[in-house]
């Protein structure tokens, strides 16, 4: 009994001082279902406040799809850069003279850095959870035609990864949900002052395929 214990141990101890050195790299794809899609109007001129109205832009499930690079600091715990292409389908928003916040569909990309737990254990799945921040950058335009500034972003995530015969590394699945900052859309539109903001976060589920060097 002691024998096996002591097998045991060395064992766990190899696993361990294996991850304190070493990395991974994994690359993903899946589904994104935006939970928050809303464009804010506020308008004013000389005349003051004209309009101040939310508007649903009836965000459609969209793709994901990017890759990461992670790498051991502790036993178990893991620190990844992350870039993650997320898109969804928005009907076009505009309100009268406020003019248009949306006009194409909505594409992000995502530079997250993670801190991850993952406990890998012999004859047991690879699970682990981890939380994310890092910068939002986007496709969208203000409502007079000119670039949309990035914003803070954060994450938190889960999944498992599973060894298969003849496959190197691990497949798995991986669910997240991202949040930011609103979007910016503010403009001048002829002689109003408009103001408009587009809150973008959602869910995301992955297939994961990781590989260890």
């Amino acid at each position: 009994m002691k024998k096996l214990l002591l097998t045991a141990g060395v064992a766990l101890a190899s696993i361990s001082t294996a991850h304190a050195g070493g990395g991974y790299i994994q690359v993903h794809g899946g589904l994104f279902q935006p939970t928050e899609d809303t464009v804010e109007f506020a308008s004013d001129n000389f005349l003051g406040n004209i309009l101040d109205q939310q508007v649903d832009s009836g965000a459609d499930m969209g793709y994901a799809v990017g890759g990461l690079i992670g790498t051991y600091i502790l036993p178990f715990i893991a620190l990844e850069g992350e870039v993650t292409l997320r898109t969804t389908s928005t009907d076009d928003v505009s309100i009268g003279n406020a003019g248009a916040a949306i006009t194409d569909d909505p594409r992000t990309i995502a530079f997250m850095g993670n801190a991850v737990l993952r406990p890998t254990l012999p004859l047991l799945p690879d699970p682990y959870i981890g939380i994310g921040a890092g910068y939002l950058t986007s496709n969208l335009e203000t409502v007079d035609g000119e670039d949309v500034d990035g914003q803070f972003a954060y994450q938190v995530k889960a999944g498992v990864g599973f060894g298969f015969p003849l496959v190197p590394g691990t497949i798995g699945i991986e669910a997240n949900y991202l949040a930011t900052d609103d979007f910016d859309l503010s403009g001048d539109v002829g002689t109003d002052i408009v103001e408009a903001n587009f809150a973008y976060g959602g869910f995301t589920g992955l297939v994961t395929w990781k590989i260890g060097f």
